[in-house]
This record gives C-alpha cells, structure tokens and sequence, in this order.
C-alpha cells in the first residue's frame, strides 16, 4: 500500500515504518448494514475510513446507546491498542464503505519496535479519542473543557 502516509494517523512517519505497516494493510468495501467492530469482541483490525459512512454505538442495560457517525478520514477500531483489547463499540456500515484495514496486532508490534513512530501513533490516536469524547459530552448537553 504505497499512499499509507496521505493518511493523517501515519502522516510525515519514517519510510521504514510506513513499508512494514503497509504490509499488514489492505482495501476493503463494505456494503451498508456490515459490521466492522461488535462490542465485547477481541479486535482484529483498524480502519481508516476513505468513502461512506460508519455507525457507532454502543449497548447498554435495555438500550442502544447512539455515539456518532463516522465518514473519510476517520479511524475505527483503537481497542487493539489497549488492554483488554476488547471492542468497546459497534460499527456498522451506514452507506458503502471503502477503508484501508489494518492488523491490530502487527501494527501494535511495529509500534513497540519502532518507538519514536509508535509514539506518534499513540499520541494521534489519544487526540483523536479526546476530540471524540469533547463531542460526545457536547451531543448530551454537557460542556468541555
């Protein structure tokens, strides 16, 4: 996957870096009602979302909690990166997808080899979670920092 540094998550990463993720990554489509990530469940994969739409939600006691919809450019799927490594969230497909995929648990292992990349990854992600929680507390009324 040559263009897996155009992506924000891996923009401006060392060369070396972006060949060995690019080994564990592929395009994917999904057709609208698919479920990329089912709550509970150990993850596989990261996506990174190029075309469509993605539903989240998230199962609570008698109900289906609505977190947010997600369209190109955004990542799904962080749960490989922390203990448990459980999802925490459904994703279904929304429209037709089209999404880089990734392996969780080689891109956890190159991350670990190679720190300094790795670094930047953990910290984009931890930014990206952040912005979503800000949302997330914005969508039920409450106020952010």
């Amino acid at each position: 996957m040559e263009n897996l540094g155009t992506l924000p998550l891996f923009a401006n990463l060392s060369a070396d870096f972006l060949g060995l993720v690019s080994q564990h990554a592929r395009y994917a489509h999904f057709s609208p009602g698919h479920v990329l990530l089912s709550q509970g469940e150990i993850p596989e994969s990261l996506f990174v979302i190029l075309t469509g739409h993605a539903r989240v939600d998230c199962n609570m006691p008698d109900i289906r909690l609505p977190i947010g919809e997600f369209g190109p450019g955004d990542v799904l799927g962080f749960s490989w990166l922390f203990a448990p490594q459980k999802v925490q969230f459904n994703v279904r497909a929304a429209e037709e997808i089209t999404a880089v995929v990734i392996s969780g648990s080689a891109l956890r292992e190159i991350c670990e080899t190679d720190s300094a990349s790795g670094y930047q990854v953990a910290v984009r992600m931890g930014h990206e979670l952040l912005k979503r929680l800000h949302a997330l507390v914005a969508k039920v009324g409450g106020e952010t920092p």
